[in-house]
């Protein structure tokens, strides 16, 4: 059996990979198919080849017997040199002997036709983080240039302070670069691209998000800690934060970061805390949207002594904006780089 390595491998591309990966996710996700056949061999470009590799994708076409153990049914161990060869392609590493990716030719890589290391390197994994964050970079770049030339005279302070938070950023993010720390610099490239779209949207949006409802896991609450959910929305911009604000006696005690849930809920866990005698204990929510307006609003005050706990409202409230105080925040987002098709 012949197989047509280009066709079958823009065809999974198109109609397979998109029912089992979110084609549309910022995330680096490496789709693979495996053909096992006997005496099979694959097709393309006029040569004959094992596999194929880019854009997220391999397809590995094995005949039988190079698959199983003499038995014709245990498969053999491990990763075969030939998967990890199309899965590096896939997330853009070229071939050891191709100058527009690497200094010369290591012999010892993977992305050589007859390596004798099944494992990537210091150099392979330098390559793959650099190459991501200078397009990265770039992109990230570009958006801001184009949403600072709207940014005029008499803007809101929110809107030149996100432009100034975003490019600090962007020199943090190329120190971080030049020192090849490559986890600081993506982490600095999010919050830039985040303070952009913060630029965009303090220009469009002044109104607040609203704190519709709240709820815990427990209640009365102790100093045991507590699981809280809160429900905000917003009609233009969007939610992009919402953070618990825990005060003991009228004092600053925490702040603890939500995670979204389904929907229009967040949730975080507030760990356990250290009560006196008679503590005032007040958890409040504060919602921030894209265009870094944002609504404060107090949940629920409880009064708890080592002894006994006496409580001020009930689990679940339904709130209105008139108790909703305007303050600002930035969030995260997270980004993916495509790659090219190899062999």
């Amino acid at each position: 059996t012949v197989a047509d390595g280009s066709a079958m491998f823009y065809d999974i591309r198109d109609n397979m990979k998109p029912l089992y990966v979110d084609i549309g996710s910022t995330d680096i996700e490496a789709f693979g198919v495996v053909f096992i056949k006997q005496q099979m061999e694959m097709h393309v470009y006029g040569r004959t080849f094992t596999g194929l590799g880019g854009s997220g994708q391999t397809v590995i076409w094995k005949s039988h017997e190079r698959y199983y153990r003499p038995d014709g049914v245990t498969p053999k161990d491990g990763v075969s040199s030939v998967q990890l060869h199309e899965t590096m392609h896939a997330i853009g590493i070229g071939h050891t002997w191709s100058y527009g990716h690497y200094v010369g030719d290591f012999s010892y890589s993977p992305m050589g036709y007859f390596s004798f290391h099944n494992g990537t390197a210091t150099f392979d994994r330098n390559w793959v983080q650099s190459t991501f964050l200078d397009q990265m970079e770039a992109e990230t770049w570009n958006e801001f240039v184009t949403q600072s030339e709207d940014v005029g005279e008499d803007e809101l302070p929110s809107t030149y302070e996100a432009q100034g938070k975003a490019l600090q950023s962007f020199a943090d993010a190329r120190q971080y670069y030049d020192m090849m720390m490559w986890q600081e610099c993506f982490d600095e490239l999010l919050k830039a691209r985040d303070f952009t779209t913060n630029i965009f949207y303090s220009q469009q949006d002044s109104t607040s998000p609203i704190i519709h409802e709240w709820g815990t896991d427990v209640w009365p609450i102790d100093e045991s800690g507590f699981n809280i959910w809160v429900n905000a929305t917003d009609n233009f911009a969007g939610v992009q934060n919402v953070d618990i604000l825990l005060k003991m006696n009228n004092a600053f005690y925490a702040q603890y970061e939500c995670n979204q849930d389904e929907g229009s809920n967040w949730s975080a866990s507030v760990p356990s805390f250290e009560i006196t005698e008679d503590t005032k204990v007040e958890v409040s929510a504060i919602a921030y949207d894209w265009g870094r307006n944002g609504a404060q609003m107090l949940l629920f005050s409880q009064n708890l002594t080592v002894a006994s706990t006496v409580f001020e409202f009930p689990v679940a409230i339904i709130v209105g904006i008139s108790a909703m105080v305007v303050v600002v925040a930035a969030g995260f987002v997270i980004y993916r780089r495509s790659a090219q098709l190899s062999t």
